[in-house]
C-alpha cells in the first residue's frame, strides 16, 4: 500500500495529464499480464525448492530493484526538471524567468483541469459519490476474488479447469484497464463516470446472470464480467480523482478513499466464507454482492463534475 497503490498512482497524476488515461492503462495492464507470469514462476519454485528458498529468490527480486527505484523515479513534478506533463517542453521564457509552476498549471487549465485542496474535495457530493462506489466495488471484488476458486471447484468443476478459468479471468482484467484508460483521454470530463458506470454494471450483469441460469455459460459470464470489471473499476476511480480534483492534492484525496476500503478488503472475504459455512452455497453471498453493485451504479449516476474552485497559484 505505501509504495505501489497512491504513491505511484500519485506519480504518474503528477506527471501525465492529457495521456493520464494510457499511462495508468499500461501500468494496470502490466500488473495484469505480469500477474500472470508470476504466478506461474511463484508455483514452479515452490513446488520444485519450497516456499521458504521462494520467498528468498522474491526478496532478492525486491531488492534489486531498489536501485532503479532511487535512480529513475523522479520525487518532483516535472515543472521542478524544467519540463511540462506529458513530455511536453516548456518555453524558453518561462524556463529562463522561473515561471516553471504557473507554466504547468496554464499547461493543466488547457486540459480543462482545475486544482482542489482536499478540504474543498471533501466538501462535494461528488467525492462521497465516488467513495460510496468504489467501496461497493472492492467488497464485491475483495470477497470474490478469494472465494474464486472453491466456488468453483464446489459446484463441480474439476480442479484443472477451475485453475483455468481463473486465469482466463485475470486475462479479462489487462485489456479492459488498457483499453479503459485510452478512452478516457478521448472523452470529455462530464462523460468521465460512464467508463465507471460500464465497470459497475458488469458486475450486475455477471452475477445476475449465474443467479438466474446456474449454468456453465454463466459461470463464463460471471468471470469475464468479473475480470472486465474489476480490470476497469479502479483505474477509473483514480482517472477521474485526477480530473476532478487536479494533481496538487491528489495524494489526499486517494489515499483517503484507499484507507476507507482497507477494512471493507479484511471483512468481505470474511462474509464469503462466514455464509458458505453456514448454508453450504454462496448464494447469499451473491445476492447480497448483486445488491451492492446495483447500489454502486445508483450512487455514480449521481457522480458529477465538482464547481471549479479555481486554479491554484501558491507554491507547491
Amino acid at each position: 500500500n505505501i509504495g505501489l497503490t497512491v504513491a505511484c498512482d500519485k506519480m504518474i497524476n503528477d506527471w501525465f495529464i492529457r495521456r493520464r488515461g494510457l499511462a495508468q492503462g499500461i501500468k494496470f495492464g502490466l500488473i495484469s499480464v505480469l500477474g500472470i507470469l508470476v504466478v506461474q514462476v511463484v508455483t514452479l519454485l515452490v513446488t520444485s525448492s519450497g516456499w521458504r528458498f521462494t520467498c528468498l529468490v522474491w526478496g532478492l527480486v525486491m531488492l534489486c530493484g531498489l536501485p532503479f527505484a532511487y535512480f529513475l523515479v523522479k520525487p518532483h513534478r516535472p515543472e521542478q526538471y524544467g519540463m511540462l506533463p506529458d513530455g511536453a517542453t516548456a518555453s524558453s521564457a518561462d524556463m529562463a524567468s522561473g515561471r516553471m509552476v504557473e507554466a504547468g498549471l496554464d499547461y493543466a487549465s488547457g486540459a480543462d483541469e482545475t486544482e482542489h485542496t482536499f478540504a474543498q474535495a471533501v466538501k462535494t457530493g461528488t467525492f462521497w459519490f465516488l467513495l460510496a462506489g468504489y467501496s461497493v466495488h472492492n467488497i464485491i471484488a475483495s470477497g470474490f476474488n478469494l472465494h474464486a476458486y472453491p466456488f468453483l471447484t464446489d459446484i463441480g468443476i474439476s480442479e484443472t479447469l477451475a485453475g483455468t478459468l481463473m486465469g482466463m479471468m485475470i486475462f479479462f482484467t489487462a485489456p479492459s484497464r488498457v483499453l479503459g484508460g485510452i478512452i478516457a483521454d478521448r472523452i470529455p470530463k462530464r462523460r468521465l463516470h460512464f467508463i465507471l458506470l460500464v465497470a459497475f454494471l458488469l458486475q450486475v450483469i455477471g452475477l445476475g446472470s449465474f443467479l438466474a441460469l446456474r449454468n456453465l455459460a454463466s459461470v463464463y459470464v460471471l468471470l469475464i464480467c468479473h475480470g472486465l470489471s474489476s480490470g476497469v473499476g479502479t483505474p477509473a476511480v483514480i482517472l477521474i480523482v485526477g480530473r476532478y480534483y487536479g494533481r496538487k492534492a491528489f495524494g489526499s484525496i486517494f489515499g483517503t478513499m484507499v484507507a476507507f476500503l482497507s477494512p471493507m478488503g479484511l471483512l468481505a472475504p470474511v462474509y464469503y466464507g462466514y455464509v458458505f459455512d453456514r448454508t453450504g452455497s454462496y448464494d447469499i453471498a451473491f445476492q447480497t454482492a448483486l445488491g451492492l453493485a446495483v447500489l454502486a451504479v445508483v450512487a455514480t449516476l449521481f457522480v458529477r463534475v465538482p464547481r471549479s474552485s479555481g486554479p491554484l497559484r501558491e507554491r507547491w
